[in-house]
């Protein structure tokens, strides 16, 4: 099933990156785009669009429940797992919570990358296009990066490894724009690797917590999903106006959110070493 949380986020990051482009040919700096004269309105063309996202969604999520309801996941659960003990439920509880946390940290480096990165490239000095370039190697690098989760996750490799990856990737290009002058292409470069540090961390904390605290079920999937939702909207709102003013703000909060996420993953995998001695 792991495959498959994978195979889903990787068409959320489709829809990231394909709607600047589809709204692209609709709207210019004129107000008329490439199709403005073919169709009346943009609600036409998100018309259009949005089914077919909507349908191949619903497949994946159709066949999440099956396996999830049928006990066919593909094996990739730690076997013979069992829910906590009465015991262990505090210690259950504080692992979710922790874990929800790294959601919402995930979910922040996400949106706050990926929506003011055009505010960081006009603060900065940059024009509209080189701030839509940059957003957009941000959302080609998560969309890569997700896909390839698909085929990471099948091939059983140690989801506790490949998080360490993610960060280094968030973490490394991160600094450069803070310490160097660096030209739009190697900048571009950095957001781009920031994308793909980020893309599978959501999917991979979701990986991590079933095989090293428990099953997933409706309620922790559902409390990990309010955690990264919350995060999307929260981290954006709160970090806006400061990079309006600082624009390099943008990547020393996905730095500090690094850390963070870094220090209470290292929490969590103690705590659920001790769930399991």
């Amino acid at each position: 099933m792991e495959s498959l949380v994978h195979a889903m986020c990787f068409m959320d990051a489709c829809g990231a990156l394909a709607a600047p482009i589809v709204a692209s040919l609709f709207i210019s700096s004129g107000g008329d785009g490439m199709l403005g004269a073919m169709f009346p309105s943009v609600g036409l063309g998100i018309a259009v669009v949005s089914p077919t996202g909507f349908l191949v969604a619903s497949l994946c999520g159709g066949k999440t429940y099956y396996y999830s309801s049928s006990g066919k996941d593909g094996g990739d659960r730690t076997s013979g797992k069992q829910e906590p003990e009465e015991s262990d439920v505090r210690l259950f509880r504080l692992a979710l919570f922790l874990f929800t946390t790294m959601t919402f940290l995930a979910a922040g480096m996400e949106k706050v990358m990926g929506m003011l990165l055009p505010t960081y490239a006009v603060s900065s000095g940059l024009d509209k296009a080189q701030g839509n370039l940059l957003t957009a190697c941000f959302w080609g690098g998560y969309a890569a990066s997700r896909f390839a989760a698909i085929f990471v996750a099948s091939s059983r490799l140690d989801a506790g490894v490949t998080i360490y990856v993610d960060f280094a990737l968030i973490a490394a290009p991160a600094v450069a724009p803070l310490l160097l002058d660096l030209s739009l292409e190697f900048l571009a470069s950095c957001v781009a690797l920031v994308g793909v540090g980020v893309g599978p961390l959501y999917s991979g904390l979701v990986t991590i917590f079933e095989r090293r605290v428990g099953r997933i079920t409706g309620d922790v999937s559902g409390i990990l999903y309010v955690g990264y939702v919350v995060g999307q909207k929260v981290c954006v709102v709160a970090t806006a106006q400061v990079v309006v003013a600082h624009p390099l703000a943008v990547f020393i909060f996905c730095l500090a959110c690094v850390v963070l996420t870094l220090m209470v993953y290292q929490a969590a995998i103690w705590l659920s070493s001790k769930m399991h001695n």
